[in-house]
């Protein structure tokens, strides 16, 4: 995959990605529905976005990571997950 399809296709992960937070952020009709097909399904939709990052290219580690992150933000917007739990990251980081 050359730079620019690969710059291509992050950008448009990212646009995706942003919207549908923002679309679950502003609490329309719509999105309710968006939320409530997350919180069905937010395990296959990780496995889905986990391998979108590695096709892009990624390395493992750093797919795995952003995937987790991206999807611990999801997971707080939809109240599926307390932000208290992320303060635990750098403790878990540095704490070795």
């Amino acid at each position: 995959m050359t730079l620019a399809r690969s710059a291509r296709a992050c950008a448009l992960l990212l646009a995706l990605t942003v919207a549908a937070f923002f679309s679950l952020h502003t609490g329309d009709a719509q999105a309710a529905g968006f939320g409530d097909f997350l919180r069905e399904n937010m395990a296959p939709v990780m496995f889905a976005a986990l391998v979108v990052f590695l096709l892009l290219g990624y390395p493992v580690a750093f797919a795995l990571a952003a995937n987790g992150l991206l999807f611990a933000l999801v997971g707080i917007e939809l109240g599926m997950f307390q932000e208290n739990f992320l303060q635990a990251l750098p403790e878990r980081i540095y704490g070795t």
